[in-house]
């Protein structure tokens, strides 16, 4: 059971790397996200293969949570890239709107630039921009948004951290079990 516990572990670790990779180069991040998912697929396979019962154990509980947290790697890719996307149109329509000042668009578009002008989306961009102060520093998010992604920042801290939460818990049970 080691060998699977240490392979699967590692398939995660791998493709937690995928955080550190800008989000235009899609190729390196796709394969770092779907070769552990695969090698996840083919061993949950092989295990099922070999545990010959007609009940859920605690390794299919690691493996159904392993799978849910590559799962959450592909949407965290996809929220990343449509954040850069919302970044670089934002940027593009200020430029414009700077250039062309006749055109009167509402105040509401102008003022809130990332999260909105008030309310909880914008308390919640506030706590997160103070996260990631606290994490890493003055970052210019605005300048290179598809290297410099606060989706992707906050997935480089979340992501371990919601991993070594599940091994915990896992661990716990299995002690208690």
């Amino acid at each position: 059971m080691i060998r699977y516990y240490l392979l699967t572990f590692l398939a995660i670790m791998v493709s937690f790397v995928c955080f550190w990779i800008p989000v235009n180069m899609w190729p390196v991040r796709f394969a770092l996200t779907v070769v552990p998912l695969l090698n996840l697929i083919s061993q949950d396979i092989a295990i099922n293969n070999e545990i010959k019962v007609g009940y859920t154990t605690l390794f299919h509980w690691w493996m159904m949570c392993l799978h849910l947290i590559i799962y959450f790697e592909i949407v965290e890719y996809a929220l990343a890239l449509s954040w850069a996307h919302f970044i670089m149109d934002k940027k593009n329509f200020t430029s414009s709107q700077q250039q062309t000042m006749d055109i009167n668009y509402p105040r509401t578009v102008l003022i809130g630039y990332y999260f909105g002008n008030k309310g909880f989306y914008a308390k919640c961009g506030q706590f997160f921009d103070r996260f990631l102060f606290f994490c890493f520093g003055e970052v210019d998010f605005q300048r290179e948004p598809y290297v410099r992604n606060k989706i992707d920042y906050l997935a480089r801290i979340f992501m371990p951290s919601i991993f070594l939460v599940i091994i915990i818990i896992y661990c716990l049970v299995v002690i208690v079990l």
